[in-house]
């Protein structure tokens, strides 16, 4: 007997579970599906051959792999799967040093946001429905673009101490302006950028991205673009001026997304689903 949540858009699966009795899992990953994985009270659970209760951990699983869990009596497991290559362009733009030549079977990865990934998985769970009974839309591309912008930054960043020299910084302002200039060409153009999206067009890894950021305008890229979305969308609330349709859309994504990766303006409410499995067809697109 388990509980059993799960919320599903194309190629993004968002699954929660909790196990009444002792089970084993074995079978193999379809092809161009990869997971990134949680559990609680992990003490005697068991990844493959990577046991669950290493501290500050998610687990990654590629495609094509075989796979043997034991998941014991009174354990919750979470995991948010994603199109494999999709995942692995992000992460290989964010961090190629450890991602050019990715895992072939399951890994354990070292990360102080599992809490975050947690706590946003339970949130991406109840706003789901709760959006469905408002009667708002959603965008399934753009959820899926938020959510795995949000695993990205959890499971692949990294947050090592970086000590620059004098021409390091200088590089990093000349970079700085760059980025912010990359942002705001394209919020004229009414779209926000992901960090994925900035690295690529700079040629430039998470991690010296990150620093640049901090040296310019004295935060990371993250919280630079959750200013910029409060900014861009203050417009939308009630009161004031905005598109029609662009109002709808950050109204969606608000209600829907937050997190570490995940700038909103609002927290939804805590509303329990009643129907525990939603999918595209739960809800209207966006016009």
């Amino acid at each position: 007997m388990a509980q059993f949540d799960s919320l599903e858009f194309g190629t993004l699966r968002v699954v929660r579970e909790r196990q009444e009795a002792s089970v084993q899992k074995i079978g193999t990953v379809p092809a161009d599906f990869c997971s990134v994985s949680i559990c609680t009270q992990a003490e005697t659970v068991r990844f493959s051959e990577h046991r669950g209760e290493e501290a500050d951990t998610v687990f990654f699983m590629p495609g094509n792999v075989e796979y043997d869990i034991f998941v014991p009596a009174g354990t919750e497991t979470a995991y948010v799967g994603f199109s494999q290559q999709q995942f692995l362009r992000g992460a290989r733009i964010l961090n190629p040093a450890f991602w050019e030549n990715p895992p072939k079977g399951v890994v354990p990865l070292s990360t102080h946001r599992r809490s975050v990934l947690k706590g946003a998985i339970d949130l991406w769970l109840e706003a789901a429905p709760e959006a469905a009974a408002r009667g708002e839309p959603l965008d399934p591309d753009v959820i899926r673009d938020q959510v795995l912008q949000a695993v990205l930054h959890i499971a692949v960043v990294t947050e090592e101490n970086i000590a620059p020299t004098f021409n390091e910084r200088l590089r990093a302002m000349q970079i700085g302006k760059k980025a912010r200039s990359y942002v705001e060409d394209h919020l004229d153009a009414d779209v926000l950028p992901t960090v994925v999206d900035i690295c690529a067009a700079l040629g430039v890894s998470e991690r010296t991205l990150r620093y640049a950021f901090h040296e310019y305008v004295g935060m990371s890229p993250v919280a630079y673009l959750r200013t910029r979305r409060l900014n861009t969308s203050a417009p939308c609330l009630p009161g004031l001026t905005r598109s029609k349709s662009r109002s709808r859309k950050w109204r969606c994504v608000t209600a829907f997304c937050t997190s570490v990766a995940l700038p909103v303006i609002t927290s939804p409410c805590s509303v329990k689903p009643r129907r525990r499995h939603w999918g595209p067809d739960s809800f209207r697109l966006i016009d």
